[in-house]
Formats: C-alpha cells, sequence, structure tokens
C-alpha cells in the first residue's frame, strides 16, 4: 500500500508494487529455504515448515526485486527509494510480531515498564538471561522471571517516528537513492540505539 501510494504520487503504474512485494516475499522465502539447505545440508528441510535463515530471505528477495526493476528497465535507485518508506513501517510491525511471540527482548531492567515474558523464546529466567551475558544479582534463583527492555516495542515506535521522518521528505529533490540512504541512516541509528 505505501508502495502503490507513493507511485501514485509520482504518477507511475502503481503495479509496479505487487511487483516488488510478490518478488521479495516468494524469492525470498525460496533464498530462506535455500540458505538454511545450503548451511545444514538437510534436504529434508526443503520441504517441511521450518528451516529459514534470514539472511537467505534477504538475498533471495533483494535479488528478485531487483532483477524484475532491471526486467522493466526501471534503476535499481528508483525500486530502492519506493521500498525506503515501506521497509521502514513494515520493519516496525514486524517487531510486533516478535513482541507478540515473545522473542528478541533486551536485557534485565527495573524500569516500571520492564516486562516479563515467562513463555518467551527463551523465557525470561535468571538462568537463561545469564546464558546471554545478562548482568543478574547473584541473589535471584535460575527459575525466577525477570523483567526485561521491551526492545520490539522500542523499535517499533523508533521505525514508526522513522517512517514519518521518510514519508514526510520522500518528494524533495535529490539524486536517486538518497532515500533509500535516508532509511539506511534511521535503521542504523535505531539498531545502535536500542
Amino acid at each position: 500500500w505505501v508502495i502503490q501510494k507513493e507511485l501514485q504520487r509520482r504518477g507511475e503504474n502503481d503495479e509496479y508494487a505487487a511487483d516488488i512485494v510478490v518478488g521479495a516475499v516468494l524469492r525470498g522465502i525460496i533464498g530462506a529455504k535455500l540458505w538454511y539447505v545450503a548451511l545444514t545440508r538437510d534436504l529434508d528441510a526443503l520441504v517441511s515448515r521450518g528451516g529459514l535463515v534470514w539472511y537467505g530471505g534477504f538475498v533471495g528477495g533483494v535479488a528478485a526485486v531487483l532483477f524484475n526493476g532491471w526486467r522493466k528497465r526501471i534503476p535499481a535507485t528508483t525500486t530502492m527509494d519506493l521500498t525506503a518508506p515501506a521497509l521502514a513501517v513494515g520493519y516496525a510491525l514486524g517487531r510486533v510480531g516478535c513482541f507478540l511471540v515473545q522473542d528478541d527482548y533486551g536485557m534485565p531492567t527495573t524500569l516500571p515498564w520492564g516486562m516479563k515474558f515467562p513463555q518467551g523464546l527463551p523465557p525470561t529466567t535468571a538462568a537463561e538471561l545469564q546464558k546471554y551475558g545478562a548482568t543478574v544479582s547473584p541473589n535471584a534463583p535460575p527459575w525466577e522471571i525477570l523483567a526485561v527492555h521491551p526492545t520490539q516495542l522500542y523499535e517499533t515506535a523508533l521505525m514508526l517516528l522513522a517512517f514519518w521522518a521518510i514519508w514526510r521528505v520522500r518528494a524533495h529533490r535529490h539524486k536517486p537513492g538518497w532515500l533509500f540512504g535516508v532509511y539506511l541512516a534511521f535503521a542504523g541509528m535505531e539498531r545502535f540505539l536500542v
């Protein structure tokens, strides 16, 4: 929808948005599967539910999107600029998914908005958090559920702000690829801060 709106604003054919999304999703899944099989040498993983690697999905999705743009004679920088706001809002929504399944949380905290994830992946027990290098009170029993920073929500908020900023400056006249560079700067700053 975000890419469609930008194509409409530019007066261009908004069907390219569907090409981008379908290419990224389908080839991303294929790339994620193939990368997993290459890493594990487990051919049975090709037909299992699991066995997806993020890097493979990224490589497969990007390759499909850029190849399709090249086939349609759309410069890569134009495609990159079109996807910049959608990537920011998509990442923000994806982090909501991480929050709902209770993974990718932060370190222990005593702040009032700290959250406990007893069913997390892994649960936020003192023992599990120590495995990942967290500083835990020596008096805490290993099974105690500790409050942690809800970094998933921090990232959602920051990337929604990034989306808002990118959306506001998207019409500024700059060199092609500039808007994607703005997205990369925001994404890098957000990850560094969190």
